[in-house]
């Protein structure tokens, strides 16, 4: 993971934005990085048929009023970390702004307040699902309290997969400098499926045992190899588990009360989001931390 340069701590407006800036000046106090802050605001009024000179009036005071409240935010967190900056926008697609001010400033890492998430996230989805798919940077989704200094990590990855060696490699780098920053346990988890017992005509009663140690050694060798190299003091726990990856993961991460939960996704969109799912949104929504 490279050196913090840039935290990102974006929004569409105060809900969860204390605890993200919290979060952001932890890891500043650690790595000596800048914050912005970039809030979107849209109201639906500028679709109104109203005169330009009204829909600008109308734009000011609003983005004033914004403006306001994110300076009073600012002047507490200035408190917590050296330097943090903010502003707001007006911009009718709060994902394309965002994405777009990543890019132009380069920045390393997001930091993003969860939404409340219901069915309609597979019609109209929500911010955090759009920069996790989207952006070209890791994105860290807030949900809890400000980290504390007893604190687990949590890195899922697939080791039963060749072609996810890259991935998983740059999930695993990103968990250990985590780890290193808040001084944590980090913890690897691997899960393969849960295979019920079945009746084959021919064959009779088939357990799955052979299949289920193959694919829980498979995922083991690879947990070794890719922890093998690693520069660490800490030697992180793994975990092998069997089950559906969407609901075994959450259930460890709240076990162990982890603080960060790291995904790996595809960013499917579409058909493919609809056959084939997401796995960390999913996971997501169950979290705690």
């Amino acid at each position: 993971m490279q050196t913090l340069k840039r935290i990102l701590v974006a929004s569409v407006g105060p809900d969860g934005l204390e605890t993200a800036l919290a979060k952001a000046a932890y890891l500043e106090h650690y790595s000596g990085c800048e914050i912005e802050v970039f809030q979107v605001l849209w109201d639906e009024a500028e679709s109104e048929a109203l005169p330009e000179e009204v829909k600008q009036t109308l734009r000011d005071g609003l983005l004033a009023g914004e403006q306001k409240d994110l300076d009073q935010i600012l002047v507490g967190a200035r408190d917590k970390a050296a330097s943090v900056s903010g502003q707001v926008v007006w911009h009718k697609n709060s994902d394309r702004a965002i994405l777009d001010y990543i890019e132009e400033r380069s920045i390393d890492l997001v930091v993003v307040p969860s939404a409340h998430h219901s069915l309609s996230d597979h019609f109209l989805t929500p911010l955090d699902w759009q920069l996790i798919r989207q952006a070209k940077c890791p994105v860290l989704i807030s949900k809890s309290e400000p980290w504390n200094n007893d604190a687990n990590v949590l890195a899922a990855v697939d080791t039963g997969d060749n072609t996810q060696e890259a991935l998983n490699q740059e999930i695993f780098d990103k968990s250990v400098a985590m780890a290193e920053l808040l001084d944590a346990e980090l913890h690897l988890v691997s899960v393969y499926p849960d295979l019920d017992f079945s009746f084959d005509p021919k064959r009779g009663p088939v357990a799955f045992d052979q299949l289920k140690a193959d694919m829980r050694d498979v995922r083991e060798v690879g947990m070794q190899a890719l922890i093998a190299d690693m520069n660490s003091a800490k030697v992180p726990t793994t975990h092998i588990l069997e089950g559906k990856a969407a609901r075994t993961i959450p259930r460890l991460a709240n076990d162990l009360n982890a603080v960060v939960t790291l995904f790996g996704t595809h960013g499917r969109h579409g058909i493919g989001k609809w056959i084939l799912g997401n796995t960390a949104e999913s996971a997501m929504s169950q979290l705690r931390g």
